[in-house]
């Protein structure tokens, strides 16, 4: 195991049909792919508000004063500076969306806003017909 950023990432190396080497990590909910470049993951599952946004904040690594309500999570997005996050290029990828179509609601908000540092927003596709509607 070695230490990548914030997170303890596993290396397996394979050897592919071409004898040179394939790399495969495993990884929570967050991987740094390059020194610049950050990836927040929300995995699928039926979340509250508390839940999804207990897992944006382990996603992102927020500092504990994060008072797990939609405004905060807005400010901190906004700001990105904690673990030098404001010098990475921060992206989310989301398999899940909060359960309640109001928490929905605020997030796709809180997503869309030009004021966040998130660069890219990746969500899968089951959930597009649902974020659409919302």
């Amino acid at each position: 195991m070695e230490r990548c950023g914030i997170l303890m990432i596993t290396t397996i190396l394979l050897r592919n049909r071409r004898n040179s080497m394939s790399e495969i990590h495993f990884f929570e909910n967050s991987l740094i792919v390059e020194e610049h470049m950050f990836l927040g993951f929300i995995q699928a599952g039926d979340m509250n508000k508390r839940e999804y946004l207990e897992t944006l904040k382990k996603a992102f690594n927020i500092p504990d004063y994060f008072s797990y309500n939609w405004d905060a999570l807005d400010e901190c997005l906004s700001d990105l500076d904690w673990d030098d996050m404001d010098k990475r290029r921060c992206c989310l990828v989301l398999y899940s969306l909060p359960a309640e179509n109001k928490d929905c609601s605020i997030l796709k908000e809180i997503l869309e806003s030009p004021e966040i540092k998130v660069e890219k927003v990746f969500i899968h596709s089951e959930l597009k017909d649902r974020w659409m509607r919302i």
